[in-house]
């Protein structure tokens, strides 16, 4: 835990040896301030750490975002088994789960200029890549479990990612767009500068699978 003091709001309140200063709110609940405003916590009369609004919208982005993905997932295997209208529920609850995720990414303030956006991009890339996905990497792999395809091929992919942020960070910062075709792969999630006419660079996937994202 950081280190933090409280603040007394009790009027004739004793100092504290410990350099701290110990304030009660209303209903019992004590608020814990750091140097940091985001890690400002409340205890509640119980003596539990109540969890702040940044921290909130952290896990409600979190939740919201995982939501979207896995309704997505889910509205395929529904149409896989039959079901297109259950897939389009789905579809559409993913749609809006999207939108409570984005609300709160704004309410982070974590959405920012397009130079900035990408240079989180670039951090969120290389650190999955170097350092998140390879230990994992290595325990699916010495489990023999079945993530280590996935978590193989996010190693690569999410480095090929950081090296197109970075591509697209030097042209944004002299004032230009990108003026470029980016082709996925399905399988992977590896992403080629124009058409490929090689198999996938990651995981094999022939070259007319990838797919031209508009």
């Amino acid at each position: 835990m950081p280190l933090a003091f409280l603040i007394c709001l009790r009027s004739g309140s004793r100092k504290n040896h410990d350099k701290r200063n110990w304030s009660r709110l209303q209903r019992g609940n004590i608020i814990e301030k750091s140097s940091d405003a985001s890690l400002l916590k409340e205890r509640n009369g119980s003596g539990v750490i109540m969890p702040t609004t940044m921290d909130n919208l952290k896990i409600a982005f979190a939740g919201e975002s995982q939501a979207n993905q896995k309704y997505r997932a889910f509205a395929k295997k529904a149409e896989q088994d039959g079901f297109p209208n259950v897939g389009r529920l789905f579809r559409t609850a993913a749609e809006a789960e999207r939108i409570h995720a984005e609300g709160h990414l704004k309410a982070l303030d974590e959405i920012c200029g397009t130079a900035e956006n990408l240079q989180a991009a670039i951090h969120g890339e290389t650190y999955e890549s170097q350092e998140m996905y390879p230990p994992m990497l290595e325990r699916a792999t010495t489990e023999d479990h079945k993530a280590k395809r996935m978590f193989g091929y996010a190693v690569e992919a999410e480095a090929v990612h950081a090296r197109l942020y970075a591509m697209a960070l030097e042209a944004v910062e002299t004032g230009k767009d990108l003026n470029v075709e980016f082709y996925l792969c399905p399988v992977c999630g590896n992403i080629e500068v124009g058409k490929p006419t090689e198999p996938c660079r990651i995981c094999g996937t022939k070259p007319d699978k990838f797919i031209l994202v508009s």
